[in-house]
């Protein structure tokens, strides 16, 4: 069952969202993300995920993916309780089919996609969107219950796609702000036609043209044989070009900073790669892993801990027989009893991502905790505890 917004939205909606006028919610579901971009790419999938990407940031497909450009919103909602991914699922492509959207894709009809989902959600750790959660609500969801639709609507004014992701929290799960129940990515993609002077004319109505066919003020162009500009390619506008930062922490983190304001990361602490980290551990039976952080005082793990969890998952997919303990550190800062605590919980998150969503066997990681009982550096200086403050991978 659908429930159509009104026009002020929900009292616990993201302040400054509202939902897209074409497309109902779920009855009883909040808005926790939103984001709407004037002109934007988008690559829909109409066919079998295969893989994912990590140098592009992108899936790859069965079939190419339909190019798609225009106004793109994406709305991530939230329905707590006892909603199933795939009840969620169900109610949009009722909703899509009764609005008279023709289904391009659903993954639910796929079996193909019922055996091969590995890094499926790994595309939501590099979404750019104002939220109230985190992007490991997506990132670290059961990737097996994970449905996907994408549907079209022929329109006169240009066609309006949808795509729908769907995933399910079978418990409350503070680390990453989930909330037992459903989320659902849903992404709009408004289109426009063709000018009619830009329309290529079919063969037979062709004639011969003169040598040259551009006016004193135009050159003529055959769009017919361009393609769209990538994304990484288009030209920003002076005012508009800032200096990024080193990366981009998320908006609403309670401890985020914008690197490019700080010094450089010191080389010992710069994210290993799996290769690196397989050599050490050979070695030395341990190695410190650098470049994955959580919020202040929490096992919350920020976006930037995306890289080095790759990385670890990617040394225990090339060494499926390794066993490995989980462990987290701290600095002296704070109550040794609570350290300890928080240091545990910390190597649990990061182990709960490993398991759900890079399909690592949960038998292979042991999490624990020694709080600042195990230091590295002295803690009598900021840069030294900043050393303390790391996760290690120990052989069992």
């Amino acid at each position: 069952m659908f429930l159509l917004t009104t026009a002020g939205g929900f009292a616990a909606d993201l302040p400054g969202s509202s939902d897209h006028p074409q497309i109902k919610r779920f009855a009883g579901s909040e808005i926790v993300g939103w984001d709407v971009r004037r002109f934007a790419h988008y690559w829909l999938q109409t066919s079998t995920y295969k893989e994912y990407d990590f140098e592009t940031h992108r899936r790859k497909y069965a079939s190419p993916p339909l190019e798609l450009e225009g106004r793109v919103t994406r709305i991530w909602y939230e329905a707590a309780g006892n909603v199933s991914a795939a009840r969620l699922a169900d109610s949009y492509r009722n909703e899509l089919i009764t609005q008279g959207f023709c289904i391009l894709y659903d993954s639910s009809k796929d079996a193909k996609f019922v055996q091969k989902r590995r890094n499926f959600l790994a595309v939501f750790a590099g979404i750019d969107i104002k939220s109230s959660c985190r992007e490991y609500v997506f990132v670290a969801a059961d990737a097996k219950k994970v449905r996907i639709l994408s549907a079209v609507k022929k329109r006169a004014e240009g066609d309006l796609y949808v795509h729908v992701t769907t995933v399910e929290w079978a418990e409350d799960t503070p680390a990453f702000t989930a909330k037992k129940g459903a989320y659902a990515a849903v992404d709009i993609i408004e289109t426009k036609p063709i000018p009619q002077h830009m329309v290529v004319e079919k063969a037979d109505k062709m004639k011969p043209a003169p040598a040259f066919t551009a006016k004193r003020g135009a050159a003529a162009v055959d769009i017919s044989k361009t393609k769209p500009i990538p994304q990484h390619m288009v030209v920003g506008k002076a005012d508009k070009m800032k200096p990024a930062p080193a990366f981009t922490a998320k908006r609403e983190a309670s401890a985020a900073v914008d690197t490019s304001k700080t010094k450089s990361i010191p080389q010992h602490m710069v994210v290993g790669k799996a290769d690196k980290m397989a050599k050490e551990l050979a070695a030395k039976g341990r190695v410190v892993v650098y470049g994955i952080l959580f919020d202040t005082d929490s096992a919350r793990l920020r976006i930037e801990s995306k890289a080095a969890i790759e990385e670890i998952a990617r040394l225990l997919q090339q060494k499926p027989t390794l066993l490995v303990h989980i462990v987290g550190h701290t600095d002296n800062v704070g109550n040794l009893r609570h350290n300890l605590t928080l240091s545990r919980q910390r190597a649990e998150a990061i182990k709960t991502v490993l398991v759900d969503h890079y399909e690592i066997a949960s038998h292979r990681l042991t999490p624990n905790g020694v709080a600042s009982l195990a230091p590295v550096a002295t803690n009598t200086s900021e840069e030294g505890r900043a050393k303390n403050r790391r996760i290690e991978l120990v052989l069992q």
